[in-house]
């Protein structure tokens, strides 16, 4: 009972961050409801936006599911959290012809932006464009921070990053490919490398995360890489499209709603 009450007061507190409106929020989506439904008929409340578009959750009676109204002007997404908890064995990689990947040492904090805008703004990746230089300057110099390029013919189209500051957890923190070698097996290619890079730090397990608004074959294709799922969780974010630090016309795939 105590461990019940200690994760119910761990999703109210989030619950209760959510309906304050700060952002962007992760709320676990494993059904927290199911020790206290009545939870759901107090999120409009008490917030002073509380009768604001896109500010209340509902529920329906008939099969027990929630439903969260984003407010306009906002994007939400599931994130799934993976995770390889043993390396694999005799990982091969294949050359392919005109794919050269090699690690960036103190990279510019130019050219980071830049290739991290041509691989994930199709995807609405945008935390790390929301960092002044400074504070991205710090993460993608420090030295437990890998930062590899891929280049096809030359001009750089994949972007590696792994993230060594936790361990025993190595994180792919990043991994991208420009949307012209989708397909073409540079996105294997780079995974592969990733993992078995992340495997020499000798870690007790290597995670990644995508949600989805990534490419709708993200998350099968991470599955057949060998990672397996353990935490699900929602993030609302204001829509980066909309205070400008995307393009207005990216992702239409994706719609805004104002």
């Amino acid at each position: 009972m105590r461990r019940v009450s200690g994760l119910f007061s761990q999703w109210w507190s989030q619950l209760r961050s959510f309906v304050r409106g700060s952002e962007p929020t992760q709320l676990p989506v494993d059904n927290p409801w199911a020790a206290r439904p009545e939870a759901l008929r107090e999120l409009n409340v008490r917030s002073g936006q509380g009768n604001s578009p896109g500010q209340s959750a509902r529920k329906n009676t008939a099969n027990s599911s929630v439903f969260f109204d984003v407010r306009s002007g906002q994007i939400a997404s599931v994130v799934t959290y993976l995770e390889m908890r043993n390396a694999p064995v005799g990982i091969e990689r294949q050359a392919i012809p005109g794919l050269q990947l090699r690690r960036v040492t103190d990279p510019e904090v130019s050219w980071y932006r830049a290739l991290y805008r041509l691989v994930g703004s199709n995807w609405l990746r945008f935390s790390r464009l929301q960092l002044d230089d400074d504070q991205l300057r710090s993460v993608i110099s420090d030295p437990k921070v890998l930062i590899f390029a891929l280049a096809h013919d030359g001009q750089d189209k994949g972007l590696l990053e792994l993230d060594c500051r936790a361990l025993p957890d190595v994180e792919i923190a990043f991994l991208g490919v420009a949307e012209d070698l989708i397909g073409k097996g540079a996105g294997k290619f780079l995974l592969d490398y990733a993992v078995s890079t992340a495997w020499s730090y000798r870690p007790q397990r290597v995670t990644l995360r995508t949600c989805t608004l990534d490419h709708p074959r993200a998350l099968s294709f991470y599955l057949s890489g060998g990672f397996t799922p353990y935490r699900r969780a929602v993030e609302i974010s204001t829509d980066p499209r909309l205070i400008g630090t995307l393009p207005i016309d990216t992702a239409p795939h994706c719609p805004i709603v104002y």
